[in-house]
């Protein structure tokens, strides 16, 4: 059960933890404090400063988020003969890595709070477990807030961390409720590796490394975070409806020509 590994270049152990915590700011600087949100203390996650040079010809400290479970992984050091490592957007900031010998999987990324949602194959051949962010009611499966604006009405909004998620897939919606037609590509599997950080440690940085959503895979992402399922499910139900309506009698229909019944074509995603 492994996960993504991280070098910080030119920072040690002592600069990142403060008795059991992770310093935010320092991951922040690094771009992982949003990735990493969920492993803020050294319970489930490794960290040692490299007594020889790393990734990059630099030394530096090695994180390891652990999965849930806590299992270690293989190799918890540096050993670049079985591991792959990346530079990160800046080589000097950061690097990401990942053993050969050992597939990254699902419970190795898995945060420690899971959201309610659709089982997706993505690139990798496993199967990740896609949040409902936003259905077309605007109802989610995320945590939302309570607050009571007087005795007897309470107020549920999104918690904060999930609301820009939950406004940028409008669009997506409305994508995938038209009949198709031209698309900017990149928006849209941007928001899809988005709504795969909800329930993962995955950002823009680990789909380098893992590339699990590719042009087969990042629309099934987005339909699941919609509930396009359900969406599906109520057309069917519709259509089934009307096609087994009685057609009004002679007498009754309205003067002119007889009209047929109505036909509702079903809205497929493009």
């Amino acid at each position: 059960m492994a996960g993504v590994m991280y070098f910080l270049p030119d920072v040690y152990t002592a600069q990142l933890v403060r008795g059991r915590e992770i310093s935010r700011a320092l991951l922040a600087s690094r771009g992982l404090d949003e990735v990493l949100a969920d492993r803020r203390t050294i319970d489930l996650t490794s960290v040692f400063d490299l007594t020889r040079r790393g990734p990059g010809d630099r030394c530096g400290a090695m994180l390891v988020p652990l999965p849930n479970s806590g299992e270690a992984p293989a190799r918890m050091m540096y050993e670049p003969e079985f591991q792959e490592w990346q530079p990160g957007w800046d080589p000097q900031q950061l690097w990401l890595g990942r053993d050969r010998s050992e597939a990254v999987t699902p419970g190795g990324l898995a945060r420690t709070q899971q959201f309610r949602g659709y089982d997706v194959e993505l690139a990798d051949g496993q199967v990740w477990h896609v949040p409902i962010v936003r259905r077309p009611g605007g109802s989610t499966e995320l945590p939302r807030a309570i607050r009571f604006g007087a005795p007897g009405m309470m107020e549920l909004s999104i918690e904060q961390q999930y609301q820009a998620l939950w406004h940028d897939l409008l669009p997506a919606l409305e994508f995938l409720c038209s009949e198709g037609g031209r698309v900017e590509l990149e928006p849209l599997v941007s928001l899809a590796i988005r709504v795969l950080g909800v329930n993962y440690r995955f950002g823009l940085q680990e789909q380098n490394l893992l590339q699990l959503v590719d042009t087969t895979n990042w629309q099934r992402i987005l339909e699941a975070a919609i509930d396009w399922p359900l969406v599906e499910e109520k057309i069917a139900e519709l259509q089934k409806k009307t096609s087994e309506e009685s057609p009004l009698p002679a007498e009754s229909m309205p003067p002119g020509p007889p009209a047929g019944s109505p036909t509702i074509a079903p809205a497929t995603p493009s």
